[in-house]
Order: C-alpha cells, then structure tokens, then sequence
C-alpha cells in the first residue's frame, strides 16, 4: 500500500509501518473497551461499511496520482494526494482495530456451544493461518503485478463480508449460553436475535412473561 502511495523509501516505510501498528492498537483498545456497549452486529457492519469506502477512496486516489517509470517504480504526481493516501492506510488500520480486532476470537466463542468449542476455535485457527499466508506472500505479489487495481478485490470481499454479516451474523451481545442456543435452533436467527425482550407481570397472581417486541 505505501509503495503504491509513492513511498518507495526502506526507512520510511517501516517507520510508518510501525506507527500504524500503534494506531491499530489504538483502535483495537477502543474496540474491545465499548464492545458490550455498541453490539457485536453494529461494530462489525460500521466498520466494515467504512472500510469499504476507505479502499473505495484509495483506490481513486491511487489510480489517478500514481505514475509508473520504465523500472516499474511507482512514483506520485501530486505529493499533498500521496500524503491522503497515507492517512487512509491508517484510517483503515484504525478501523479494522475498532471494529474486527476484538471480535476475531470472541464472536466465535460466543457462537459455539461448549462441547463444540475446541473443534470450532482449531477450524477458525486453521483458516485464519491460510488468510495470513495469502496476505504475506501472495498479496505484494499481486500488487507488484496489478497495482491499484488489485484494490478491487478488496472492495469486492468487504461488499460481500458486509451482506454476509447483514444476513447471517446473529447479535451475542447480552444473550446466555441458553439463549443463544434456543436463537440457533430455531428459525429467522437473526431477526431473534436482535429483537429486545420485555418481562411482564400478568393479572394478580405475578405471572410472568417473557416475549419479544417484535411478537408482542
């Protein structure tokens, strides 16, 4: 992404790279501090939404201030764009600390039952390792190959990332190991989920009732 932004300096980009390790913590702090506060379905949709206009943004900006020479080095016509660039890279940091950092390794816990738990976390490892490698080794080599375009894919994933949790992501926020399991086995999982219960004292024998709003 730097390389992209015009930033072919070896000193200055690991200088950025290590600040935007100490915003992305920043935002992870955020994140896991007002998790029980804001949902789990409300801070993965925003910051996915804001995410996807990030690379929307950059991609823009990448496509129409980078200039390649002869050597394939990318140079930026216009520094005050390149220095935009950067301030969304670590836009984005931020934003993916707030929002995916805290909820990476607590939203699967949340969602499995107890005696499925370790075979659900060993799947989750395994294919968060294979997204690692994919991003160490195969994603400079497609940038050095397509360059801004590659941002595409980007955009593309996020849209689907953003519909998928739309659809599927039920809210754990507040909820019991109980009542999740009842929310799973039945059906509009989702809708269940977020719809907020009231407990009501009927007549003069303090019978009570719990329903939701929306079957009230």
């Amino acid at each position: 992404m730097l390389a992209g932004a015009g930033i072919n300096n070896n000193h200055y980009q690991l200088f950025l790279q290590g600040m935007q390790n100490f915003v992305s913590f920043g935002g992870a702090v955020i994140g896991a501090t007002f998790t029980d506060r804001w949902g789990r379905r409300p801070q993965l949709l925003v910051s996915t939404g804001i995410i996807i206009i990030l690379f929307a943004v950059l991609t823009a900006l990448n496509a129409s201030n980078i200039v390649y020479q002869p050597d394939g080095t990318a140079v930026a016509k216009s520094y005050s764009m390149a220095q935009a660039e950067i301030a969304l890279v670590f836009l984005f940091g931020f934003t993916f600390g707030v929002g995916w950092t805290p909820l990476q390794a607590l939203y699967p816990v949340e969602c499995l039952r107890y005696e499925s738990r370790a075979k659900g976390m060993g799947w989750y490892n395994f294919w968060v390792n294979i997204a690692s490698f994919y991003n160490t080794f195969v994603t400079g080599i497609a940038f050095s190959g397509a360059g801004w375009k590659y941002y595409f894919l980007f955009i593309f994933w996020d849209c689907f990332e953003f519909a998928f949790i739309y659809f599927l992501f039920v809210e754990t926020k507040g909820r019991t190991l109980e009542e999740l399991t009842e929310i799973f086995r039945g059906k509009n999982r989702v809708k269940r989920s977020v719809a907020k219960t009231e407990v009501v004292v009927l007549g003069n024998e303090s019978v009570t009732e719990v329903f939701s709003k929306d079957e009230a």
